[in-house]
């Protein structure tokens, strides 16, 4: 899904910001912090992209299971395991690569009936 490819184009379009960022704001402690505030956000903002890709994996990892003869209505069930085993340990989805439990099942189960109709034949 060329998911590798689209992180490397953001990652050069916000350093190429930073870059020109930068060099209107000059330099000094005050610009030094602001740019490094915006690093940071910019970041954090791009988290949400690699949660996108997660979940499109997921859908076509699901459609693929299927095909290949694997019952995906197994997959949620894994993921309330890995849900139950990681309890309270998780951290916030906004600072995550990866979707939460509680978002990764739930897309699971609404993308059944697509998968279910390449695992029927």
């Amino acid at each position: 899904a060329n998911h590798s490819r689209e992180r490397m184009s953001q990652h050069l379009a916000v350093n190429g910001l930073l870059l020109t960022v930068g060099s209107i704001a000059g330099s000094g402690m005050v610009n030094d912090i602001f740019l490094q505030s915006v690093g940071v956000g910019s970041q954090i903002g791009l988290l949400q992209f690699s949660r996108k890709n997660e979940s499109e994996a997921d859908h076509m990892g699901l459609v693929f299971m299927a095909i290949a003869g694997y019952d995906p209505a197994v997959a949620p069930k894994f993921w309330q395991r890995m849900q139950k085993l990681s309890a309270g340990s998780d951290i916030p989805e906004w600072l995550s690569t990866h979707p939460s439990h509680e978002h990764r099942i739930a897309d699971l189960e609404n993308w059944q009936t697509e998968a279910q109709g390449y695992y029927k034949k």
